[in-house]
């Protein structure tokens, strides 16, 4: 394909990520007059990150398929994620050290927001020392549980690969997609049943939200159809 090929990934992303924007913008400033559109921009962010996971399945996918090896996959796939993340979780922390006298005063707590946060298990250790402290919301990006979703579909490809071409791409797929749903409403039964917040937090892990990857695998695969 042609380095200048036109496609309408990029507007896509653009779309997505205008609707997690939105969610934050409605959320984040605790207004009382955005109360009313929480919902709707709930919506709006749940579709967008679902878009993102569909985008990511085709494009991993077809990433695996145009790689001769699985050393050459990893490594684009950590090119591709990597640096930039890392660059935001550590451009956090030194703005954190050089704004919040808080930050500075225990710099244990730092280094376990760098130290969690690098190795994508932010939910560890989500906030840093004396920021945010006081809103309603204390993670420092609250969007970055998705990146550890990111990753694990990015280990588990090779995998799945490999049970597609050993027992079929459509039979595969539909496993696969099925299992996730079954997960999800296991989970949500857990949650409404039992009340334990662990099960809203394990609905939304990767097995939960394998379908949309799912989708964007069976697109590329299928795409010339």
């Amino acid at each position: 394909m042609s380095a200048h090929a036109e496609n309408n990934f990029n507007l896509l992303r653009l779309v997505f990520a205008l609707m997690v924007v939105t969610y934050h913008g409605v959320i984040l400033p605790g207004a009382p007059g955005f109360a009313s559109a929480e919902g709707w921009a709930a919506i709006l962010a749940e579709v967008g990150v679902q878009g993102f996971f569909v985008v990511s399945g085709y494009l991993v996918w077809s990433s695996l398929e145009r790689s001769f090896s699985l050393r050459l996959y990893a490594e684009k796939r950590v090119r591709r994620l990597y640096p930039a993340y890392a660059a935001v979780v550590i451009a956090c922390a030194f703005l954190a050290l050089a704004l919040v006298p808080a930050a500075r005063a225990d710099l244990a707590g730092v280094a376990s927001y760098l130290g969690w946060n690098l190795v994508f298990l932010n939910f560890l250790e989500p906030g840093l020392p004396g920021v945010f402290e006081a809103n309603r919301f204390t993670e420092i990006n609250g969007a970055l549980w998705t990146l550890k979703i990111e990753v694990m579909f990015y280990l588990s490809v090779p995998l799945i690969a490999w049970a597609a071409r050993r027992y079929g791409h459509a039979l595969g797929f539909a496993i696969l997609y099925t299992a996730s749903i079954l997960y999800s409403l296991l989970m949500q039964h857990l949650l409404e049943s039992t009340g334990r917040e662990i099960y809203g937090m394990l609905f939304r892990q990767l097995p939960g939200q394998l379908t949309y990857f799912v989708a964007g695998m069976a697109l590329y695969h299928y795409r010339d159809m």
